[in-house]
C-alpha cells in the first residue's frame, strides 16, 4: 500500500534538492562562468583604458591582462574540459578528475588575490568597471572553491548515497508487504 507522495524515485534524481535548489556540480559550472565572464570584463575593460585613454602599458597593466586573459583561457579549457566530460567524450576517472578540478580551482582563487590588488591599486588605470569584475570574480573563484569541494564530495559518495536511499525506500517497501501478510 503506497501513501501519496511515496512514489519510487529515480536514482539520478536522489542526489538533487527536493526544493528546487541547483546540485553542487551546476554551481560548480555556473560559478565557472561567472569567473570566466569577469576575467573577460577586466581583460576587455584594460585594453579599452591602453587603447583610448592612456596609450601605454606599465607593469600593472601587463599583469592586469595576464590575469584576465590567463583566468579566461584557463577557465575556457576548464569548461571545454567539463563539456566533454558531460558528454561522455572523456572519462572523469582519467586525468580531470573532481579532485583534480577542485585543486585548479584552489589555483584559480589563489591566482585572483594578486589580481584584485592590481586591479584596485591607485596606479592602475583600469576603468571602475574592471575593477568592480576582479572583485566578482575573486569572490566567484572563492564560491566555485566550495562548490567544486561539494561536486567531489557529491561524486565520491555518489554510490553509497544511492544505496543507501534505495536500501531505506526497499525496507519501507518490505515492512509494508510484512504488515499486509500479517
Amino acid at each position: 500500500m503506497q501513501v501519496a507522495g511515496d512514489e519510487k524515485k529515480d536514482p539520478s534524481s536522489l542526489l538533487t534538492s527536493n526544493v528546487g535548489s541547483l546540485s553542487a556540480y551546476t554551481q560548480k559550472l555556473a560559478g565557472q562562468l561567472w569567473v570566466w565572464t569577469g576575467s573577460n570584463v577586466l581583460w576587455g575593460s584594460n585594453l579599452d583604458v591602453q587603447l583610448n585613454v592612456t596609450k601605454s602599458c606599465n607593469g600593472h597593466c601587463v599583469y592586469n591582462y595576464l590575469c584576465g586573459a590567463g583566468s579566461f583561457l584557463f577557465l575556457s579549457f576548464i569548461l571545454l574540459f567539463n563539456y566533454l566530460c558531460e558528454t561522455h567524450t572523456m572519462s572523469r576517472s582519467g586525468w580531470f578528475s573532481y579532485k583534480v578540478e577542485l585543486f585548479m580551482m584552489y589555483a584559480l582563487a589563489i591566482w585572483w588575490i594578486p589580481g584584485v590588488a592590481v586591479a584596485s591599486s591607485i596606479e592602475n588605470p583600469v576603468s571602475g568597471v574592471g575593477e568592480v569584475w576582479a572583485y566578482l570574480s575573486l569572490f566567484g573563484s572563492i564560491f566555485v572553491c566550495f562548490a567544486a569541494y561539494r561536486a567531489y564530495r557529491v561524486e565520491q559518495y555518489k554510490e553509497y548515497i544511492v544505496n543507501r536511499l534505495l536500501n531505506r525506500q526497499d525496507d519501507s517497501d518490505d515492512s509494508e508487504s510484512e504488515g499486509e501478510n500479517a
